[in-house]
């Protein structure tokens, strides 16, 4: 920002977008693992759950 002061809001929006968007994933992983599913919107086939 010291070399491009005009970008501060610019900088401010993503840093709140971020921030926001973090929590919306947080909320849909927690909520999903709490009752036992998967976060995935598929679930993971035999094969996928059997590779290292």
């Amino acid at each position: 920002l010291a070399a491009e002061p005009d970008l501060d809001a610019d900088v401010a929006f993503g840093v709140r977008a971020t921030g926001f968007l973090e929590d919306r994933l947080a909320d849909r992983l927690l909520t999903r693992w709490r009752q036992g599913r998967t976060a995935l919107l598929l679930p993971l086939t035999a094969h996928e759950r059997a590779m290292p």
